[in-house]
């Protein structure tokens, strides 16, 4: 839902009185309570079963999706969206998909990790004209209630095909099966096991989070306010969807490949910088200066204070 977010700025603003500066709230509160929330969720997922959180996390957003469309009150809105939304996503979403990559892959860990992150751009490239047109030809409801629909579809899908573990299969990271190895190499790599204390006092923990914090925060602002800019500029709702949709699609799919090639082959914080950078620059800067600034400031973060190596693990 973030990737379209701001495709419901206008019924907020309209429909519910709020200002721009409260109807983006919603964004900074589903930030805020994801991050709490991974604090919690991260464990479960290490001792639990993955797929079950997964499904729990989309039946949350079904439930959450449904129940907006009856809200007459921000007040309701906020609360489902920021809190129960934000519950499922951090269930369903990054978190628990990188923990199954990092658990299925070893080799082309980040090969495996930048394909899966073309997931949402390719989502918003795909859902934002068809959220656009159903917002403006039928309400913000049925735009809703397709989220739910959706969500409700992939739950027997994640339960099908998400398993916790290689070994749950009887085969070893990378998908090949033990017989494929020589004993010697049979046995899964050992990799340390970090506590949370120790990942909270890791200088490059809150280099990386800090940086990419920022990042995430400049786009999602600017995705939430693209299409209010837009119909200031006279575009209609459907037009302006279709720039949301060019905005996450293509380039960004494009992007996430490229990290896909590159961080098998290149030193990570090489890669980091180089994405990073690109960011920096498809910022336009007659539109909004402060985000390009904002993201060289994440750039030089990321390059002064991360040590990251090719497959290297945090410093404390």
């Amino acid at each position: 839902k973030r990737q379209v977010y701001g495709l419901f700025i206008p019924v907020l603003t309209g429909q519910f009185g709020a200002s721009f500066m409260t109807a983006n709230l919603g964004l900074s509160l589903i930030g805020v309570v994801m991050a709490l929330a991974g604090a919690f969720i991260g464990p479960l997922l290490d001792r639990g079963s993955i797929r079950a959180v997964m499904a729990i996390g989309a039946a949350l957003n079904a439930c959450a999706s449904a129940a907006m469309t009856l809200a007459t009150e921000l007040w309701q809105l906020g609360a489902l969206f920021g809190v129960v939304v934000a519950l499922g996503t951090a269930m369903l979403g990054p978190l628990a998909a990188n923990t199954v990559i990092a658990k299925w892959f070893a080799r082309y860990r980040g090969r495996a990790i930048g394909i899966a992150s073309m997931g949402p751009p390719t989502g918003g490239f795909l859902l934002a004209p068809i959220v656009g047109t159903l917002i403006a030809d039928y309400g913000y409801q049925s735009a809703l209630l397709t989220f739910a629909a959706l969500h409700v579809v992939i739950i027997p899908f994640i339960w099908l095909v998400v398993r916790n573990t290689p070994a749950d299969l009887g085969q070893l990271p990378d998908g090949e099966a033990p017989s494929s190895r020589s004993p010697l190499a049979a046995a899964a790599p050992v990799e340390r096991a970090w506590s949370t204390a120790e990942v909270l006092k890791a200088r490059n923990f809150w280099a990386i989070a800090i940086a990419l914090g920022m990042v995430g925060a400049v786009a999602g602002s600017f995705n939430a306010n693209v299409i209010p800019f837009a119909n200031d500029l006279g575009f209609a709702l459907q037009e302006a969807s279709l720039l949301i949709s060019a905005l996450a699609g293509l380039p960004a799919s494009s992007a996430a490949r490229l990290r896909a090639t590159t961080a098998c082959f290149m030193f990570v914080r090489t890669c980091f910088m180089f994405v990073l950078r690109l960011l920096c620059i498809s910022m336009p800067r007659p539109c909004a200066p402060c985000p390009a600034d904002c993201r060289q400031g994440c750039v030089r973060i990321m390059g002064n204070r991360s040590q990251f190596r090719k497959r290297s693990t945090l410093q404390p």
